[in-house]
């Protein structure tokens, strides 16, 4: 018997996690935060390992990933449409992986990684919930991004003078970003160097994202309305 051909198209088997050329410095067997690193065109995952070990020093439950940048998202704004969907696809099969969603990953993206994940970001809710963007720039059309994501720009002076950086927070103030910037002195943006490591963990251990407190005060505000009014004993004024 003449066995037919299937039409059923092949379905590639997903790329097993880490993939060639990542380095993951820290994979907990329970972890509970996920670390995903991105660096720029001229780089390789190597030049963030000691960012990378310093988040995992730091934050001991978390995964920390430094990503061989996939090649569209290096791309950038030459084919944005495409850069981002990699970016997306490559951060959610992490996130499946691991079981964390968007709200316990945080995003170090450099370059023209950092481009598209702002890209992403203002385009879907559900990325990351910290992106620290190191270098790139702010996209000419940028629109709002999602309260859900509090965005860390760094930069070095030796890339960015004073004036731009208050452009950059005035276009970011405009967008009701929940955004810090941070200029580091005699730093280029590209640099792993120790004041970008130490900017990052304190932002990460210090910064309170907007939305939670909002969602406090929210909170506070209900509670208050709920609360018995108290008689008021004061003396009448004579």
């Amino acid at each position: 018997m003449t066995q037919q051909a299937s039409n059923t198209p092949e379905v590639a088997a997903p790329t097993p996690l880490p993939a060639a050329g990542d380095l993951v410095a820290a994979w907990p067997q329970e972890p509970q935060q996920l670390f995903v690193l991105l660096h720029g065109a001229e780089q390789q995952p190597a030049d963030w390992q000691a960012l990378a070990q310093t988040l995992a020093q730091h934050f001991p439950q978390g995964l920390v990933a430094v990503l061989a940048t996939p090649a569209a998202v290096l791309q950038g704004a030459g084919a944005m449409p495409a850069a981002v969907a990699a970016l997306q696809a490559v951060l959610q099969r992490w996130q499946a992986h691991t079981g964390l969603n968007f709200a316990r990953t945080a995003l170090v993206a450099e370059g023209a990684a950092d481009s598209v994940a702002l890209q992403a970001a203002m385009q879907e809710a559900d990325i990351c919930a910290r992106l620290f963007a190191v270098g790139g720039n702010l996209p000419e059309q940028a629109t709002p991004l999602s309260e859900q994501t509090s965005l860390h720009w760094l930069h070095g002076d030796a890339d960015m003078p004073a004036d731009q950086a208050r452009a950059l927070g005035q276009r970011l103030q405009t967008l009701d970003a929940d955004f810090t910037l941070d200029v580091l002195e005699q730093v280029t943006s590209t640099a792993d160097t120790l004041a970008l490591r130490q900017r990052i963990v304190h932002l990460l251990q210090n910064h309170v994202p907007r939305r939670l407190w909002r969602e406090a005060l929210a909170s506070a505000s209900m509670q208050d309305a709920r609360a018995p009014c108290a008689e008021d004993d004061t003396p009448p004024l004579h």
